[in-house]
């Protein structure tokens, strides 16, 4: 027997099918990341800086322990996020090099939440905890939420780019500053061993989430 399906029923299950193919709107994913990560440099703006003694860290740690432990929180949501915004991208796009996207995404908020793990353990330090302590727990979230992060990022950054030569939904010039932020990523790893190349984590983390909001912008009227 053979069911008529009106034109009407067809239009909207296309509909319905086709929003399913887009999945989360970049838009949406980047705009959820970029108020997490700015919400966290205001929780931490009064943070000791990477180089500064355990004996500082520790007393910070010890006076300001809602401002850490809440940045420690805000830094795992924008650990999450940047996986879906990742997930947003790879969706979108849908060409070689989203793969790649992907799992820079992952490994970035892996980073991220590790990080907010070890700032967590810093902010809930005894009050008899040696300043070693504090210095070893710090140094651990600035790697992992720095080096390990921007590293991560620049797979992201390098894979939405490919992608995005692929499909011509990204400009030319936005593409080519995603392979320098990727670059700069890969080279800022090496701040673990170089102390001057931690100027270039900067430059990943919130280059990366500008160069984010415009292309989630510029995808989204495009793709």
């Amino acid at each position: 027997m053979t069911t008529f399906t009106s034109p009407r029923a067809a239009a909207a299950a296309q509909t319905q099918a086709q929003a399913q193919q887009r999945g989360l709107s970049p838009r949406l994913a980047v705009a959820g990341y970029a108020l997490a990560t700015i919400a966290y440099v205001v929780a931490n703006r009064s943070t000791p800086r990477p180089d500064a003694p355990g004996s500082e860290v520790l007393e910070y740690a010890q006076q300001h322990g809602t401002a850490v432990n809440a940045g420690s929180v805000l830094l795992a949501l924008s650990g999450v996020l940047v996986v879906a915004v990742a997930a947003a991208f790879r969706t979108r796009l849908r060409a070689a090099g989203a793969g790649i996207a992907l799992s820079g995404g992952v490994l970035a908020g892996i980073a991220l939440i590790t990080s907010a793990v070890f700032g967590l353990l810093g902010g809930r330090l005894a009050a008899d905890a040696s300043p070693a302590h504090a210095r070893d727990l710090a140094d651990l979230a600035f790697w992992s939420g720095g080096a390990a992060f921007a590293g991560s990022f620049a797979l992201l950054a390098i894979g939405v780019s490919l992608a995005a030569r692929r499909t011509g939904a990204l400009p030319g010039a936005m593409r080519v500053i995603g392979l320098v932020l990727g670059a700069a990523g890969v080279v800022s790893v090496l701040s673990v061993v170089i102390d001057p190349l931690a100027y270039a984590l900067p430059l990943v983390r919130f280059g990366g989430l500008l160069w984010l909001v415009c292309a989630a912008v510029l995808l989204r009227r495009r793709a």
